[in-house]
């Protein structure tokens, strides 16, 4: 009796403690975080305690923590743009609801191929003041010390973390006691300004190479003539393994979550993307940094890209945030595209999604409105509510529709999601040394790009899909494009257009409707290097005004400063372009077009 009294006592005094500890939050200092090995079992008790308690706070006290996969949560995941499998998960947030965790600065370096960050279907998570680095990953970079073209050979520095070998006559790593082999993926080159651009190479598959070790982490490569770099080139290496590619995951992962932020948040040497986004939506990304290691001396962040977008709704806001060196693109927003496999019944149909990295991911749920699109001409725009969905495996599904579908929705027709199609927001974002596309947006929700800063090697804004590929083809409507500073970032061969207007038809002729409906472009500046600053297609109530183009006075403008096809509505009004040689437009099958007061522009 006395014993039981005793420990009522104990409990009555604690409570007060315990619910103040509550409220204020739950410290990972209270599980023994500090001068801990492997930070993951620590996290994972501390995320238990939020969510058995409803903590609406976990902080993590300023230091540099490390996280390892032995103790790690392991979850099969279908991740768009991977494989899909098992991984291991810094930090598993499933069904947690209004929660922040704040890293207070700290420092996480990630060893092995974990995902730090996986979100399941939550609601109103802040993740902030977080530097995530990767330790081990699949890529890196090396720095072309000498080339001799009459030996055709040259040599190659690399950092000796990165722990490369030659095994059987390959370049080589290791990587949990087994040696993988390494390709050459390609060569980075930077002139006077800064900006750097990206030469492939074949090093990797190519027969005519040979290799030897020189001192530890130095390389005599010898080649033909027409592989030969340049001294000073940065040399880019990636590992040649597909079961290694298969463990890729992105810094984030979002699937179901609603009202997810990131601020103060920064990744370095990612093996994959930053962020994977599927079927979320109210995302604010703000002052999220993804930049090569400086540490390192490295030009690129990442070889995958950054930020993807699959799917979702509500709006995407992305501010005052840094992108460099990545070679696919910055920030993608899309939905995946299914087709048509079996016609099972009227209403019922067998869809399967285009690309295998889409496999096994959710395309929609049971109230959404799905569009029925003939690929070759963007015809047969019928639109149907879903009633059920039955997923057979990862490739198959069987959708059920509310009413029944015409016998020319058949096999090979093309499906997308009308029912998530997010507001986006770019604002005030740096987007440097893109080696290809800077961003990437496939929405018919409203989208506001301005005030950023984007040097690209390709287009540094592609709107509007491309049906020759993955990305889902929409119908943009009120895009606002304003105060940007576009630079190239190469000089890439052919017709690049800066600003690239959508749908890109392959095999097929120009669409016989007006796709795109209200499209601004104004007071941006352009940086030009005698390409195309805009490639619009199928727009109407395109506006053009008082933009500025500067092109260098070497540069030959071979190419129209702004092509325009199949539009109508179209202002383009009080434009300047900065050059001694006059500029001019292509225009083809264009209604109701208003030029003037452009400078330095020769009227169509």
């Amino acid at each position: 009796m006395k014993k039981n009294t005793l420990f009522f006592l104990i409990l009555i005094a604690a409570s007060p403690v315990w619910g103040q500890q509550v409220r204020n939050g739950i410290n990972a200092a209270q599980f023994g975080i500090a001068g801990k090995k492997d930070a993951t079992p620590v996290i994972l008790k501390a995320l238990d305690a939020c969510y058995e308690s409803g903590a609406s706070r976990l902080t993590i006290p300023k230091g540099t923590y490390h996280f390892y996969p032995d103790y790690a949560l392991e979850e099969y995941l279908a991740l768009t743009g991977s494989s899909n499998g098992l991984r291991r998960i810094a930090f598993p947030l499933f069904n947690f609801e209004n929660l922040i965790i704040d890293g207070s600065g700290s420092t996480f370096i990630i060893h092995g191929m974990m995902l730090p960050f996986e979100l399941q279907e939550c609601k109103n998570i802040s993740i902030r003041n977080i530097n995530i680095r990767f330790l081990s990953s699949v890529w890196g970079e090396g720095t072309v010390t000498e080339v001799n073209k009459e030996g055709h050979f040259f040599t190659i520095e690399t950092s000796i973390g990165d722990s490369l070998e030659v095994e059987n006559g390959r370049l080589s790593m290791t990587r949990n006691g087994e040696n993988l082999p390494v390709k050459v993926a390609g060569w980075l080159r930077t002139d006077a300004s800064g900006r750097c651009s990206f030469l492939s190479s074949n090093l990797g598959t190519s027969a005519n190479v040979s290799i030897k070790p020189l001192r530890y982490g130095n390389f005599w490569i010898e080649v033909s003539p027409n592989q030969l770099p340049k001294e000073g080139w940065k040399v880019v290496w990636k590992a040649d393994s597909e079961r290694l590619e298969s463990e890729i995951s992105p810094a984030f992962h979002l699937t179901g979550s609603n009202g997810v932020t990131l601020s103060n948040v920064s990744v370095v040497h990612a093996p994959g993307k930053i962020m994977v986004a599927e079927q979320s939506g109210n995302i604010m990304l703000d002052r999220l940094n993804v930049l090569p290691d400086s540490l390192a001396g490295q030009r690129l962040s990442s070889l995958a890209g950054g930020i993807r977008f699959i799917g979702c709704q509500k709006e995407i806001a992305i501010t005052n945030s840094r992108f460099s060196g990545m070679m696919g693109a910055a920030i993608s927003v899309s939905g995946p595209t299914l087709k048509i496999i079996k016609r099972i019944s009227n209403s019922v149909f067998g869809v399967r999604q285009i690309s295998e990295k889409q496999w096994g991911s959710q395309f929609a749920q049971v109230g959404d409105t799905l569009r029925f699109i003939n690929s070759a001409d963007l015809t047969l725009r019928e639109e149907r509510v879903i009633t059920r969905i039955r997923d057979l495996n990862e490739q198959y599904q069987e959708l059920w529709f509310d009413r029944a579908l015409p016998e020319t929705v058949k096999p090979g027709i093309l499906l997308t999601n009308i029912s998530r199609q997010p507001e986006v927001i770019l604002r005030g974002n740096r987007l440097n040394n893109m080696m290809e596309d800077g961003v990437r947006l496939q929405t018919s929700g409203k989208i506001t790009v301005e005030g950023n800063h984007i040097r690209s090697g390709r287009h540094g804004i592609e709107l509007g899909g491309d049906l020759a590929s993955t990305f889902q083809p929409v119908a943009l409507n009120q895009v606002f494009i304003k105060n940007n500073m576009l630079r190239r970032c190469n000089s890439t061969k052919g017709n690049r257009a800066m600003i690239l207007i959508g749908p890109v038809l392959s095999d097929a002729s120009a669409d016989t409707t007006f796709v795109h409906q209200d499209v601004t472009l104004e007071g941006n500046t352009f940086y030009n290097e005698g390409k195309s600053i805009l490639d619009a297609t199928s727009s109407a109530g395109l506006v053009i005004r008082q933009n500025t183009v500067f092109d260098p006075k070497s540069v030959k403008m071979n190419y129209p400063v702004i092509r325009l096809l199949h539009c109508k509505k179209v202002g383009v009004v009080g434009n300047r372009y900065l050059n001694k040689q006059e500029a001019f437009m292509q225009v083809e099958d264009v209604k109701d077009l208003l030029f003037f007061n452009n400078e330095g522009i020769k009227s169509p």
